[in-house]
């Protein structure tokens, strides 16, 4: 399965610090010079980076040897960096669901809910990316989560009315 890629989601994986000696200025010339096919020539014809400003063939050589180390890493990375996960949070999914997260995301992204520092509102954005049921009972149940944690954060209550969390789960979802 190839995972869509967007420019934001390529910078996002390239700048991330997970691949050697490419910051934001580098990852946005990389890009610039190759745009939406970055990845692909880097893994199928990385002597062409060697044309970008400021990368010479030692830089070059560090910069394949990070690139190449972690492909499900990369993939998570680039999908979802549009959605402001962090590199920590990806190693954490990783470490939940290993070389399966690719999959897990796609058709049950609200698996997610159990990778700590996961919320609602993320995961929510993530799952209808992927085209999840906005009827999914995971989605529920995580937005009445969410909306009792709120209540008790921002309000002080630890517990509401069901006609008052139907009322707000109705306006969420």
């Amino acid at each position: 399965e190839v995972v869509p890629r967007t420019r934001e989601g390529i910078l996002g994986y390239l700048s991330c610090g997970s691949v050697k000696g490419v910051g934001p200025k580098m990852a946005e010339r990389i890009v610039d010079q190759f745009g939406l096919n970055t990845l692909e020539i880097m893994e199928k014809t990385p002597e062409k980076l060697l044309k970008v400003r400021g990368i010479s063939k030692k830089k070059l050589d560090g910069i394949m040897e990070s690139f190449g180390k972690n492909q499900v890493f990369r993939e998570l990375m680039t999908f979802l960096a549009p959605f402001h996960v962090t590199p920590k949070k990806v190693n954490m999914i990783l470490k939940q669901y290993q070389d399966r997260s690719m999959e897990i995301i796609r058709k049950q992204p609200y698996a997610l809910f159990h990778v700590k520092g996961f919320g609602f509102l993320t995961v929510d954005a993530i799952a209808r990316q992927c085209g999840a049921s906005p009827n999914d009972p995971m989605r529920i149940s995580g937005c009445l989560s969410h909306l009792m944690e709120s209540a008790m954060k921002e309000e002080g209550h630890l517990y509401l009315e069901r006609p008052e969390l139907i009322q707000r789960a109705y306006a969420m979802l």
